[in-house]
């Protein structure tokens, strides 16, 4: 999936096309050194940009686990944020407490999927 309008649309999609929830942890999202910093500076906070943010251009993909090593070592620019979970868990944002909050993706609308922006 192309993250265009937001990491939340991204994984919504891809819970609604594959019917399956997934746990995204808000401390394995990847972010570039000064982003902290500069959200501070600017009163905005990092994972909620990231979540909620357009133009990002990144790909999110799912590996089954089965596979995760050989992919590990054929493509080793990656990272894992999380993965799927049973339907009922629905798609969430785990903090580094453990915490699950509800993924909203407030981003944007999307023309073609205007039903997955909760706003």
């Amino acid at each position: 999936y192309l993250v265009t309008h937001g990491l939340a649309d991204a994984v919504k999609r891809l819970c609604r096309d594959t019917g399956l929830g997934a746990k995204v942890y808000a401390d394995k999202i990847p972010f570039e050194g000064n982003t902290f910093a500069l959200g501070r500076e600017m009163d905005i906070d990092p994972v909620s940009a990231a979540m909620n943010g357009g133009d990002d251009y990144k790909l999110l993909f799912t590996v089954p686990i089965l596979e995760l090593e050989r992919f590990r070592r054929d493509f080793q620019t990656f990272d894992i944020i999380g993965h799927l979970a049973q339907p009922e868990a629905g798609a969430a944002l785990v903090t580094p407490d453990g915490v699950e909050l509800p993924l909203r993706a407030q981003g944007w609308p999307r023309e073609d999927e205007a039903e997955l922006t909760d706003n």
